[in-house]
């Protein structure tokens, strides 16, 4: 939450059809010290765990370039730009100059766009809350990401999504600092939410946004089957048995097995693993860099459990041609199931008798 004593102290300046807000602030006083415990009302203190001590420097403001990575943004609802730096946290977090103002009339959505796979994004928000949390959705083209907490002040992470600011004092508002990871590179990603509370800032630092090293193309794995049925009376199958046509060459990338379709070190099979697993399940396969710790997008396989062939043999009564038992025909039907279908086989044995 930007505080409503707080946007006394803006001058705003509305510029073009974006609707982009470019605001000045007055020189802040020093925190109270009701503000500097504030960070420990209502069970929420500061996380200084792993406290990020390089700070945000720059913050990215699209479109630009940073070293051989375009970057481009789309957005939509309540975005604007905040010209001046901000603290939250008793001057904790800091978001740079120029950085994205989020939800200050109402719900919100920006994409940024990279030209290369990024990963372990660094990114800052600060002036959150007040009376609710501000609440900041991530999502990758690659699956939702991991937020992993650097430090903050009235922050929670559930799974992809942060609440921020809920009883922290009005200025200068809770937040921290979040480095954004996935198991598999991304090339865009978005952070959406239903704004409110005046609205919150927000910084991609411009550090943390360089290319990946990894070595496993951008295809999937080209398999020579994607369904694998077990041997009777055998309830496994080998997914090792399955090969791919399109492997990279380069060092230290394979072809890996995963329990997932989000592939991970968590469910990767080892190679004794995936020589004999259960068959009714669905596996997925995937190119593992070993050297870099990442992977390429999945190939799911489809496994099922064999079933057994149990012949039933009927006997008839032989066919017959006139009273000289000539080109006497004894038909044998043979009746099994395979994979749960009945099927029936007509054997025919001719039985040729001559009559003296």
């Amino acid at each position: 939450m930007i505080n409503k004593i707080f946007i006394i102290f803006l001058t705003l300046n509305i510029t073009n059809a974006f609707g982009q807000i470019k605001s000045r602030e007055s020189k802040k006083s020093p925190p109270t010290n009701s503000q500097i415990c504030a960070p420990f009302k209502n069970g929420k203190s500061i996380n200084n765990n792993t406290f990020f001590t390089t700070p945000c420097s720059s913050s990215v403001v699209p479109p630009t370039d940073l070293g051989s990575i375009n970057v481009t943004s789309t957005f939509s609802g309540s975005v604007n730009t905040f010209t001046d730096a901000y603290s939250s946290c008793s001057s904790g977090y800091t978001t740079p100059e120029n950085s994205i103002w989020l939800g200050l009339f109402g719900p919100f959505s920006y994409t940024f766009n990279f030209s290369e796979p990024v990963n372990n994004l660094v990114i800052v928000i600060t002036a959150t809350g007040g009376e609710i949390d501000e609440i900041f959705n991530f999502t990758t083209n690659t699956g939702n990401p991991t937020i992993i907490d650097n430090g903050s002040c009235f922050s929670v992470i559930t799974g992809n999504v942060i609440n921020s600011g809920n009883g922290a004092p009005g200025d200068p508002g809770g937040g921290g600092i979040f480095t954004i990871v996935t198991t598999v590179p991304f090339t865009s990603l978005t952070i959406d939410g239903p704004g409110g509370q005046s609205g919150s800032l927000f910084a991609l630092c411009s550090s943390s946004v360089v290319p990946v090293t990894c070595n496993v193309g951008n295809s999937s794995p080209s398999l020579s089957t994607n369904i694998l049925s077990s041997a009777c009376p055998s309830t496994t199958v080998n997914l090792n048995s399955i090969t791919s046509s399109n492997t990279p060459t380069s060092t230290g990338v394979s072809l890996a097995w995963f329990t997932g379709a989000v592939p991970s070190n968590a469910n990767q099979l080892t190679a004794a693993q995936a020589s004999n697993v259960i068959a009714g399940a669905t596996y997925y396969a995937a190119f593992f860099d070993s050297i870099n710790s990442c992977y390429s997008s999945v190939t799911p396989v489809t496994t099922n459990i064999g079933v057994a062939i149990t012949p039933l043999f009927t006997q008839v009564t032989p066919i017959c041609e006139g009273s000289f038992w000539l080109h006497c025909q004894q038909i044998r039907i043979m009746e099994f199931q395979v994979h749960g279908r009945q099927q029936l086989i007509i054997q025919q044995l001719q039985l040729i008798h001559l009559l003296l």
